[in-house]
Parts: C-alpha cells; structure tokens; sequence
C-alpha cells in the first residue's frame, strides 16, 4: 500500500472517531492459546461506538496473532456487566446477543 495514501485515511479516521480508553478485564493464557476480555471506548461524530470483545490468541513462532473474536457493542451490554466484565458472564451474553441477531434460514 501508498504509504502516503495509508497515512491519509488515519488522518481522515482521526477526524471523525475519537478513542477514549481501554479497559481489560482479564487475559489467559493456556500454552499457545490466549484469550483477552476488554471494553474499547470509541466515538465516532458524537455516536458510542464503543464495544466488549473477547478475543482469542494463537501463538504462532513466538508471535501472537489474533484468531477471532466475539464482540458486543458497548450500548448493549448491561450496565451491571459492563462495570465488572467477567469471562464467565460475558460468553454466554454475547452468544445469546448473536443468535438473537443471526437471520433467519429461509425454506
């Protein structure tokens, strides 16, 4: 990619979406896999764009990278969640909020 190019849309990005912090809750490691449970704080035009996500790791030659994830928009995870993230409150929260978003198979 440009490089000039690629700085334009960060700079583009900057002026309309704003990152207000993150939050982690917890990380695990097990061998090669890891996981990580945060809250990113994000605006964008005045909007939350905010989100929960847990995120899965493989370690790969010494090297992390991400594996997948399952993400929450922050303005609809509970307020009483959302103080304390916890792992075993969150999965199966943001499993029920996808299948109640997944469409629907047509016969």
């Amino acid at each position: 990619m440009d490089h000039a190019k690629h700085v334009r849309e960060l700079a583009s990005i900057r002026d309309v979406r704003r990152f207000m912090g993150l939050q982690v809750f917890g990380e695990w490691v097990t061998g090669d896999d890891g996981e990580v449970l945060f809250i990113a704080k994000l605006f964008e035009r005045g909007q939350n764009v905010g989100f929960a996500e847990h995120s899965r790791f493989v370690r790969r030659d010494g090297r992390w990278l991400y594996a997948s994830g399952t993400l929450v928009p922050l303005r609809d995870v509970p307020l009483s969640m959302s103080a304390k993230l916890t792992r075993e409150e969150f999965l199966p929260f943001a499993d029920s909020y996808a299948a109640a978003r997944a469409p629907v198979a047509s016969a």
